[in-house]
């Protein structure tokens, strides 16, 4: 088994903490589960965003989803909400590619251009194998050219889509 369910369906206890999964809400392709920590007075609100269309072994079929699970995420949290964790199995494909992708739509957002090789190169200093094969790249850059066409569409900036 490569990685096991670390949320709870009743309250638990683990150590000191307490952790409940409040509300979940299911789609096709993703989950969204509110969970509550607590340690005695202390409480912490934690929103897990689980996208369920994207197995170990191929790439989405299209990228439409998870451009829509990427909008999402970035309509939900703000500045102060705390940092993001982003992880799949082994940490370093499906993450890498979900990473790239989000910090190259706003990069490109932001300047006008974007760098994927350099891009890719500056993650697998940080964590290796990330964007781990040929079709996550195209993938990468399939989901690239969709984001900021249609971010050209919806006249949010302008840029040149041959990315």
């Amino acid at each position: 088994m490569k990685c096991i369910r670390y949320w709870p369906n009743t309250e638990t206890r683990i150590g000191p903490f307490f952790i409940r999964t409040e509300n979940h809400n299911t789609s096709r392709r993703y989950t969204i589960r509110h969970i509550t920590i607590r340690k005695g007075i202390e409480v912490r609100h934690v929103t897990q965003y689980q996208y369920t269309d994207w197995l170990t072994t191929r790439v989405p079929a299209n990228v439409d989803s998870i451009l829509m699970f990427r909008n999402l995420i970035n309509c939900d949290i703000s500045d102060t909400d705390g940092p993001i964790i982003i992880h799949c199995s082994s940490g370093t494909g499906r993450t890498g590619t979900f990473i790239a992708l989000d910090y190259l739509l706003t990069e490109g957002t932001e300047t006008g251009t974007v760098d994927v090789d350099g891009c890719i190169r500056a993650l697998r200093e940080q964590r290796a194998y990330a964007v781990q094969s040929s079709d996550e790249y195209g993938f990468l850059h399939d989901a690239l050219v969709e984001g900021f066409t249609c971010a050209q569409e919806n006249g949010i900036f302008e840029m040149d889509v041959s990315v």
